[in-house]
């Protein structure tokens, strides 16, 4: 998709190399600051490992159980979960609780903070199926396959991310709209974007933006992408793409970017 970073259209760049060697993401992780609160947050998630079957297995396997397993210890597994699924149960975190909820790693000893809170009784009791939705349209919205974090707005039809006028203001590009739920299993998890008018005036070859930006090279991703918003049976709700009669969503996140942060990634 559209995104800033050190990349541009006349440079172009190459997205990370990856190999399914568990030990070169046994790093520490590092918190990165969001640079205003919520509804604004960044991009900047490595987008390959997320599709992997390991990854999607653990995802089923967190949601399907109440975060918290007490005293703020979030819930651990009767094997040791993939490390590099870490950093997509921080986004997953992030997307679903309030700033004010946390819960901590027992395994890594991170302590993953809220910031979206799509779904904060996820602490307490396993996602539903619609929270299920609006935390995998969130993580999908949070990749960018060159990890250049990207300051960006989330729009939603859920109270904590309705369109504001004056954000829009300072997010004025309507970059992409994305459903779908990583929390079904490698076999059955959907993830579905579509590109705004915004980035195919922008970008001379959107489709290739939105794919690189999400998927890099990755013959594994699992993503569907549907195109220019409105086709393949979306319809406007509000203002917001609605994916209902379709494909059964109503939970899909629009990403707004300022104008300043937007260039095309093509990979060389």
């Amino acid at each position: 998709m559209m995104l800033a970073g050190a990349c541009t259209l006349a440079t172009g760049c190459s997205g990370p190399e990856h190999a399914l060697d568990e030990d070169m993401f046994d790093v520490p992780f590092q918190t990165m600051g969001d640079p205003d609160p919520p509804p604004t947050g960044q991009n900047g998630d490595d987008s390959v490992p997320l599709w992997w079957p390991q990854t999607l297995t653990a995802l089923y396997a967190i949601g399907s159980q109440a975060l918290d397993a007490g005293g703020g210890t979030m819930i651990s597994f009767l094997t040791k979960p993939p490390v590099y699924s870490h950093q997509y149960f921080r986004s997953a975190v992030k997307c679903a609780l309030r700033e004010d909820q946390a819960v901590r790693d027992p395994i890594t000893g991170e302590t993953y903070r809220g910031w979206w809170g799509l779904a904060d009784g996820w602490l307490g009791a396993p996602l539903t199926l619609s929270e299920q939705r609006w935390v995998s349209a969130c993580m999908i919205q949070k990749l960018n396959a060159f990890e250049e974090p990207v300051p960006i707005l989330l729009e939603g039809a859920h109270a904590a991310i309705e369109p504001d006028s004056t954000l829009q203001g300072t997010y004025n590009l309507r970059e992409s709209t994305a459903f779908g739920n990583l929390f079904l299993g490698p076999a059955n998890s959907e993830a579905y974007v579509c590109w705004e008018d915004d980035l195919a005036n922008a970008c001379g070859d959107p489709a290739q933006a939105m794919s690189t930006r999400i998927c890099d090279t990755s013959s594994t991703c699992n993503l569907t992408n549907l195109g220019v918003c409105g086709s393949g049976g979306g319809s406007l709700e509000g203002g917001l793409w609605d994916y209902f009669d379709s494909y059964g969503y109503t939970e899909t996140i629009r990403v707004r970017l300022k104008t300043e942060d937007a260039s095309c990634y093509i990979l060389q």
